[in-house]
């Protein structure tokens, strides 16, 4: 896929506040191939009340949680924003506290939708 990082880069060029995300595709962990379509996947979640987050689907490119840990994000407003916060020192969280931040702060995350990386989901104990 040439140029598959062209599409997470532009929107950050127009506006260094903007963090953009790829589409999240499935891989699978034993055998490294994909899991159903390779071009069919999420890059948009959403909270919920108690603390979870889902995957959404809907048309538009804004993205109200990103998923941890994929996001491309200028060096300046990973500084002004703060980052990832250094005291959660456990998994999980860091995408919802940044996710929060940008947007608090005044800026925007946005689906990369032609950009894709896959991710191997495993299984706890495992």
């Amino acid at each position: 896929m040439d140029g598959y990082w062209r599409g997470l880069l532009a929107p950050i060029e127009a506006d260094y506040r903007v963090a953009t995300v790829p589409t999240v595709t499935r891989l699978d962990a034993a055998t490294w191939q994909p899991v159903g379509s390779p071009t069919r996947g999420g890059a948009k979640c959403y909270l919920t009340f108690d603390t979870d987050f889902k995957w959404t689907f809907d048309a538009t490119d804004d993205v109200p949680i990103m998923s941890g840990g994929l996001v491309a994000i200028s060096r300046r407003w990973w500084n002004e924003t703060g980052g990832y916060d250094s005291s959660m020192l456990g998994w999980g969280g860091e995408n919802i506290d940044l996710s929060l931040r940008i947007w608090r702060c005044g800026g925007a995350i946005k689906a990369a939708k032609e950009s894709y990386v896959a991710h191997m989901y495993r299984e706890l104990g495992k």
